[in-house]
C-alpha cells in the first residue's frame, strides 16, 4: 500500500532541523504547540497533493478515501494546535503572519504543480525553517534573533537547492560557489550566533556548486546536506547558549560589584567567544564539504 508521508526527504530537515534548535535554546509550552501545529501542516501535504491528483490519477483512485480522512485529521490539528500556540504568545502574531507569506506562495505552487520547480523548492526552502521564527519568539527569543536565525537558515537551504538544481555552465558554476563561500565568510566576520546555522550548508553548497558528484550520488548528497544542517543547528546552538551565559555572568557580576571591588570575568568575552566558534563552525563544515566532495566524483 503506497504511503502517506510526504516524499521530499529534504523538507523534514529543512522543517525539522530548526524546530529543533528553535525548541532546544527557547523552550515553552506555545512554541511546542507552534512546533506540532507547523509538523502537522507538513504532514498534511502529501494527502493534499494526492488529492489534487499530482500523484496520477491511479494514486489518487487508490488513496483518495485515505487522503481525505489524513488531510481532514491533520489540518484539524494544526488549526488547534497553531491557534493554542497563538492564543498563548500573541506577540509572536506579526511573525507568525510574515511566515505566513512564503507558505502561501509555497501552496500557490503546489497547486499549479510548479512545486518541484526550482523556484517551488526554493520557495519552500524559505517558508519551512520560518516556522521555527515564531517558536523562538514564543519561548523568550528577540525579535531580531529568531528573524536573523530563519535568514541564516533559508539561505543555507536555498543555496542547497541552488546548488544541486544548478545549470551545468561551469563558468557560472564557479561564481555560484565564489558567492556561497562569501556568504560563510560574510557569517564567519558578522559573528553573530544565528547566522553559524548556515555556515556548514553554505560551504557545502559550495563543494557541490565546484565541483559536481554524478547524479548517481544524489542521495549521498542529500545525506551530506541533513549532516550539515545538523552541525549547523548545533553550533548555533552552543554559540547562541554561550552568548546568553556571558550576558548573565556580565550581568551577575556588574550586580555584585556595586560598592565592592570587582574583578575580571573568568573566560573569553561575548565577541571572542563568538568568533572563536565561528571559526571552529567554518572549519568542520569546511573539511565536512571536503571529504564529501572527494568522495562523490566517481
Amino acid at each position: 500500500m503506497r504511503s502517506l508521508w510526504p516524499r521530499e526527504h529534504g523538507a523534514y530537515a529543512q522543517l525539522g532541523v530548526p524546530l529543533a534548535a528553535a525548541l532546544v535554546l527557547t523552550p515553552s509550552v506555545p512554541g511546542a504547540l507552534l512546533a506540532t501545529g507547523a509538523a502537522c501542516a507538513f504532514f498534511a501535504n502529501e494527502p493534499l497533493v494526492v488529492l489534487l491528483g499530482h500523484r496520477g490519477k491511479r494514486a489518487k483512485a487508490e488513496l483518495g478515501g485515505r487522503a481525505k480522512v489524513r488531510l481532514a485529521v491533520l489540518a484539524t490539528l494544526a488549526l488547534i494546535a497553531g491557534g493554542a500556540g497563538l492564543v498563548l504568545a500573541p506577540a509572536v502574531l506579526p511573525v507568525a503572519g510574515l511566515v505566513a507569506v512564503p507558505a502561501v506562495a509555497v501552496l500557490a505552487l503546489a497547486v499549479r504543480k510548479q512545486a518541484h520547480s526550482e523556484a517551488g523548492e526554493l520557495a519552500v526552502a524559505v517558508a519551512l525553517p520560518g516556522a521555527a521564527a515564531p517558536v523562538a519568539m514564543a519561548g523568550g527569543a528577540s525579535l531580531a534573533v529568531a528573524l536573523l536565525a530563519w535568514a541564516a537558515w533559508a539561505a543555507g537551504f536555498c543555496a542547497s537547492v541552488a546548488a544541486v538544481h544548478r545549470v551545468l555552465d561551469k563558468q557560472r558554476a564557479l561564481i555560484l560557489a565564489a558567492v556561497m563561500m562569501a556568504a560563510a565568510v560574510a557569517a564567519v566576520v558578522h559573528a553573530a550566533p544565528p547566522l553559524y546555522a548556515a555556515v556548514p550548508l553554505l560551504v557545502l553548497a559550495a563543494g557541490i556548486a565546484a565541483r559536481p558528484p554524478h547524479p548517481r550520488k544524489l542521495r549521498a548528497v542529500g545525506v551530506a546536506f541533513l549532516v550539515a544542517a545538523l552541525a549547523g543547528g548545533t553550533v548555533y546552538g552552543f554559540a547562541q547558549e554561550a552568548t546568553w551565559s556571558s550576558s548573565r555572568r556580565a550581568s551577575s557580576q556588574a550586580e555584585s560589584s556595586v560598592g565592592h571591588a570587582g574583578s575580571p570575568l573568568l573566560g573569553a568575552s561575548p565577541s571572542a567567544d563568538g568568533t572563536m566558534r565561528a571559526a571552529i563552525a567554518s572549519a568542520f563544515a569546511a573539511s565536512h564539504a571536503a571529504a564529501c566532495a572527494s568522495s562523490w566524483r566517481s
